[in-house]
C-alpha cells in the first residue's frame, strides 16, 4: 500500500467466507469518523449482497454479543459508477437515465419507425409488426448496452465519423438515439470521469468490492483512479492460488497447432482451462495496473488431501493447480459411500426433486448440526422445478417437526410462475387478439382475487359453469366481435347469444319454456336460486373486458396505456388485505407486486420522453412483461 494508505489492494483468496471475514476487519478498521456515514460496499450481483449481509451479521461483536451488520451501503457496480459519475461530473439524472437498457428500448421503440434501412423494414414486415418492433427494440437496447461496456470506440466512432457509418444500419439508428437523449452516455463521459477522480474529485471514503470475477472496463478504470486518493479493496475469489491465466483447452491448443504461441500454453487443469476464461480475463486485467496483492494464507497451507472426501481433493486440486489430487484415494473402498459430490441420474424434473429430497433428508439425518438454512439448491433454470415443489416438499416457508418435513423458500423466479393473480393479469395483456372463449373467462373466476371483487363464490361458479354448458355458449362477444375475428357475423354460441337466453329464462321462469321471447330467443329453463346473482356479476366482468379491449384498440401514449391498466387492477382484483395467513400475504405482495411493474413501465416511457400515441402501446407492454419474466424473452429477433 502507498505511504498515506491510499491505492488499490487486491485480496485474493479461494474460500469466499475467509475473504468475507478480511471484509469484515477491514471494515471495522476503516470506520468513518461520521458514525452516521454509510460505508460503501460494492458487491456482484444481488444474490452475493443478501448472502454477505447475512454472514456479517452473523460475527460475534468483540464483547461476545450477538453481532450486526448496519450502516452498509452495498451497491453493484454499475450504481456506484452512476453515483460517482453524477457527483463528480454533473448532469441531470433524469437524462442520464435515458441511457439505461429498460429505458433505452422505448427509445429504440419510437426510433424505428424513423430508420431507413431495408433490413430492418424487411424483418418488421414478417408478421404482427407491433410485436415485432418491440421485441427488436428490447434486443437492439441489450446490444447498444454491451456496446456501451465493452465496444465503446465503436460508438464513439459512429458520432464523431457518421461518413464512415453511412451505410450502418445499427450506427443510423444510434445517431438518431444520441441526438434525442439530451445527456451524455457513460462512454462519451468515461474519460473525463477518470480524469476527475485522478484529480481527486471523487472523495478519499474507503471503498470495498467484495466478490466480483469480472468488472467492465471502465468500471475498473474508474477505480483505479478513486484509489490515487482513497484506498480500494478489491476481494477476488481466486480458485487458483497459481499463476493460471496462460491455461487453455486441449480444443484451443490443437487450434494454434504449430503456431509459436502455443508454446506459452498448457492445459494445466481442465476445469479451470475450461470453465475458467471470465476469471481469467479479469486476473490479466487486474495486472495492468501493478496493484497490491495480499492471498489468503489458508491457500498456502494446505496439508494432505490423501485421505479427504472427493469434493475436497477436487477444491484441493484446483487451488494447487494439481488435477492428479482429484484421484487420490478413489480406489479406497469407503470411496463409493462418499457423499461428498455425487452425481444422480434422473428422468423427470419430478424424479430429480424427489431423489433431491431423499439426499437431503439423508444429510440431515446425518449430520446434526446441519440446519435447512445452511442449504442452497441451485439449478440453470429453476423456474422448471417450480410447480412440482410444493407436491415434493409441501407448502413453502412451513416449519413442522416432522422429521420427513424440509422447510424451503423459493427465489430467482418470476411472481407470474408462482402466484395466478399475475398470471391472470398477463391474460388481460392478451385482450386485443382475445376471442373470449367461455374456458378463458371462466379461468379468470378461478383466481380468488377475481372472484372476491365479483363476490361470487363456490357454488355460484359451478352454477354459471353449468348454465353456460347448457346455453351453447362457445366464444366471441357478439355477432360483430366475430366478423372482426373473421367468422360469420351470427350471434349464434356468442357471450350476447347465451345472456340472452340466460335473462329470458330468469324472467319467464318455467311458465313458458318452449315459448320463443320477441320471436328469437329461446329462454334457458332452471335459470333460478341463490347463484343468479353471480350471473349479474359474470355480466359486470364481460362488459369491463369488453371496455378494457376498446379501449387497448385505440391509440395511446405508453404512459396513459399503463395509468388505465392500473384502473383495471383495481377494477377486477380484490386481495383480502385483513388476512394474515400465507396466501393473503403472498396475494397482496403479488398485487403490489403487479402494480409497481405497471407503473415503472410508465416511468420508463416517461423518462424515455415518449409522448406520441402507438396503437400498439399494449402490445408493447405485453412484450416487456414478457422479457421481464425471461432475460432471452427477445433472444430470436434479428434484422440482420
Amino acid at each position: 500500500m502507498t505511504r498515506n494508505g491510499n491505492g488499490l489492494v487486491i485480496h485474493r483468496g479461494s474460500r469466499v467466507e475467509r475473504l468475507a471475514e478480511t471484509l469484515a476487519r477491514t471494515l471495522e478498521a476503516q470506520r468513518p469518523a461520521d458514525p452516521l456515514r454509510a460505508q460503501t460496499v460494492l458487491v456482484a450481483h444481488p444474490g452475493l449482497k443478501r448472502w454477505l449481509l447475512g454472514e456479517l451479521a452473523l460475527r460475534p461483536l468483540a464483547d461476545g454479543g450477538d453481532g450486526i451488520a448496519a450502516n452498509l451501503d452495498l451497491i453493484l457496480p454499475w450504481q456506484w459508477l452512476e453515483r460517482v459519475s453524477a457527483d463528480t461530473l454533473g448532469g441531470d439524472p433524469a437524462l442520464a437515465a435515458r441511457w439505461r437498457r429498460e429505458v433505452l428500448r422505448w427509445r429504440v421503440l419510437d426510433a424505428l419507425p424513423a430508420l431507413d434501412a431495408e433490413p430492418v423494414r424487411r424483418y418488421l414486415q414478417g408478421g404482427d409488426e407491433a410485436r415485432r418492433r418491440f421485441q427488436l427494440a428490447d434486443h437492439l437496447a441489450g446490444v447498444y448496452t454491451q456496446y456501451l461496456i465493452y465496444r465503446p470506440e465503436w460508438l464513439l466512432a459512429w458520432e464523431d465519423r457518421p461518413v464512415a457509418s453511412a451505410n450502418d444500419w445499427q450506427a443510423q439508428l444510434w445517431r438518431l438515439l444520441q441526438a434525442g437523449a439530451g445527456a451524455p452516455h457513460r462512454a462519451r463521459r468515461a474519460r473525463a470521469l477518470v480524469q476527475a477522480l485522478a484529480a481527486g474529485a471523487g472523495g478519499v471514503a474507503p471503498l470495498q468490492v467484495f466478490g466480483v470475477s469480472h468488472l467492465p472496463p471502465d468500471v475498473l478504470h474508474a477505480l483505479r483512479a478513486y484509489a490515487l486518493h482513497a484506498p480500494v479493496n478489491l476481494y477476488f475469489p481466486d480458485p487458483c492460488r497459481e499463476h493460471w491465466v496462460e491455461l487453455r483447452r486441449r480444443r484451443d491448443l490443437l487450434r494454434l497447432a504449430e503456431a509459436p504461441e502455443a508454446l506459452y500454453y498448457e492445459v494445466g487443469h481442465p476445469l479451470l482451462a475450461a470453465l475458467g476464461r471470465i476469471a481469467q480475463d479479469f486476473c490479466l486485467a487486474l495486472d495492468e495496473g501493478d496493484p497490491i496483492e495480499e492471498r489468503d494464507a489458508a491457500d498456502e497451507d494446505d496439508g494432505a488431501v490423501d485421505d479427504a472426501p472427493l469434493l475436497e481433493r477436487l477444491q484441493a486440486s484446483i487451488r494447487r493447480l494439481q488435477p492428479e489430487l482429484a484421484g487420490a484415494g478413489a480406489a479406497a473402498p469407503e470411496a463409493a459411500s462418499d457423499a461428498s459430490l455425487r452425481v444422480h441420474l434422473c428422468h423427470t424434473p419430478l424424479r430429480e426433486l424427489e431423489v433431491l429430497k431423499d439426499a437431503l433428508l439423508r444429510a440431515l439425518a446425518d449430520d446434526p448440526s446441519l440446519a435447512p438454512r445452511d442449504i442452497v439448491v441451485m439449478a440453470p433454470d429453476i423456474a422448471v422445478y417450480a410447480p412440482y415443489l410444493p407436491a415434493v416438499f409441501g407448502e413453502p416457508g412451513r416449519y413442522r417437526a416432522d422429521p420427513a418435513h424440509v422447510p424451503w423458500h423459493l427465489s430467482d423466479v418470476g411472481l407470474a410462475s408462482q402466484h395466478p393473480l399475475i398470471g391472470a393479469f398477463d391474460d388481460l395483456l392478451d385482450l386485443p387478439e382475445s376471442r373470449f372463449a367461455v374456458g378463458e373467462v371462466l379461468a379468470l373466476l378461478d383466481v380468488p382475487a377475481v372472484a372476491r371483487r365479483l363476490a361470487i363464490d363456490a357454488a355460484g361458479r359451478e352454477a354459471i359453469e353449468h348454465w353456460l354448458r347448457r346455453a351453447h355458449v362457445a366464444w366471441g362477444l357478439d355477432a360483430q366481435a366475430k366478423a372482426a375475428a373473421g367468422a360469420a357475423a351470427l350471434d349464434a354460441n356468442s357471450w350476447q347469444f347465451g345472456f340472452d337466453r340466460l335473462y329470458a329464462g330468469l324472467v319467464l321462469g318455467g311458465d313458458r319454456p318452449d315459448a320463443l321471447l320477441d320471436g328469437r330467443i329461446l329462454p334457458l329453463s332452471g335459470v333460478a336460486g341463490g347463484a343468479v346473482e353471480a350471473l349479474g356479476q359474470l355480466d359486470r366482468l364481460i362488459g369491463l373486458l369488453r371496455r378494457l379491449q376498446a379501449a387497448m384498440l385505440q391509440p395511446r401514449p405508453i404512459e396513459e396505456a399503463c395509468d388505465r391498466l392500473v384502473e383495471a387492477i383495481d377494477e377486477l382484483f380484490l386481495i383480502d388485505r385483513a388476512g394474515a395467513d400465507r396466501e393473503a400475504v403472498a396475494e397482496a405482495a403479488a398485487l403490489d407486486a403487479l402494480r409497481r411493474q405497471v407503473q415503472a413501465l410508465g416511468e420508463q416511457a416517461r423518462t424515455a420522453g415518449l409522448a406520441r400515441r402507438s396503437p400498439g402501446a399494449y402490445c408493447a407492454m405485453r412484450c416487456a412483461r414478457a422479457c421481464a419474466q425471461c432475460r432471452n424473452g427477445s433472444r430470436s429477433c434479428s434484422a440482420g
